[in-house]
């Protein structure tokens, strides 16, 4: 093949591995569009010289190129728009929880102020009452804060899923006075850091909910994986069992778990009876080859 170059516009480039030819005269431009269905993501100008004819092999290696930087440049915009994508999901789901706990504890507390200042008298019992109301409902929107706080600043450690996991459930052993049953049939490394993320989220604000709530006495989280690939997660107590009147859509702590079961493109299922305990069910499926080694606790 002759050595025939097509001359880039800037002489002065150093993007090319050999040496940049000098700008000469007699040239034509020639240019290609960058696009795959439709979607265009840019052009790309070039100068050849007017004596030099390019073989069809050249002129191959050419179409080549161009269909490479396209496929290159359509997968950074695919990555950047599923980065926004999943930025906009975080903010959602944040917008969402702040408005589901402290928004409305804040509209609850402006309506008790209005009716403090409707009293007469500051000293009756109903005035007493209603500022032990308002006192309760202060504590109640900070401990939401300090939880939302936590929940938002969770981070990943270097030492991997399961070292985190392990940390989460002490925290809880400590909360609850007692020592979570915990089994982890997972192989070493399956979680990625992004599922890691939200399954952490999941489990803490399922235990979160049996240490408000639950008054249990026996609390058992056990992750599991099948030979389909699917991950199921399991968090179950004997406590008193979820209100009736306690739904999916209605319930804040239940909202966050569903959202985030969402984004793993799982699904959730949850039992409970009055009195008979609550059983939080969580399956997902992975992409990873499963390995063999495994770890129980």
């Amino acid at each position: 093949m002759s050595k025939n170059y097509l001359i880039a516009n800037n002489p002065k480039c150093k993007a090319c591995l050999i040496s940049s030819k000098s700008y000469q005269k007699n040239n034509f431009q020639r240019h290609w569009h960058l696009q795959e269905n439709g979607e265009k993501y840019g052009i790309l100008f070039a100068l050849q010289p007017e004596n030099t004819i390019l073989t069809n092999e050249q002129e191959n290696l050419i179409v080549g190129v161009i269909e490479q930087m396209t496929t290159a440049m359509k997968l950074d915009r695919q990555i950047e728009q599923q980065k926004q994508y999943l930025l906009i999901k975080e903010r959602s789901a944040m917008a969402r929880e702040l408005h589901d706990s402290i928004a409305q504890s804040l509209s609850c507390l402006k309506i008790h102020l209005s009716c403090l200042q409707m009293q007469s008298d500051l000293t009756s019992q109903s005035s007493i009452d209603l500022l032990a109301t308002m006192r309760k409902e202060v504590n109640i929107t900070y401990s939401q804060l300090r939880e939302l706080i936590t929940s938002f600043r969770l981070r990943l450690n270097q030492t991997g899923f399961y070292a985190n996991l392990m940390e989460l459930i002490e925290e809880f052993n400590q909360k609850l006075q007692f020592n979570i049953q915990f089994e982890y049939l997972l192989p070493l490394n399956i979680i990625n850091s992004k599922d890691a993320f939200h399954l952490l989220q999941i489990i803490r604000e399922g235990l979160n909910n049996i240490y408000k709530h639950a008054k249990a006495t026996q609390v058992i989280v056990s992750l599991k994986i099948d030979d389909h690939q699917i991950i199921s997660v399991c968090i179950e107590d004997n406590g008193i069992g979820l209100q009736n009147n306690i739904r999916l859509d209605n319930s804040y702590g239940l909202i966050i778990m569903r959202d985030r079961v969402e984004i793993l493109n799982g699904n959730l299922t949850i039992n409970s009876k009055p009195l008979q305990g609550t059983q939080i069910m969580i399956a997902f499926k992975i992409n990873k080859t499963i390995s063999f080694k495994t770890t129980e606790e």
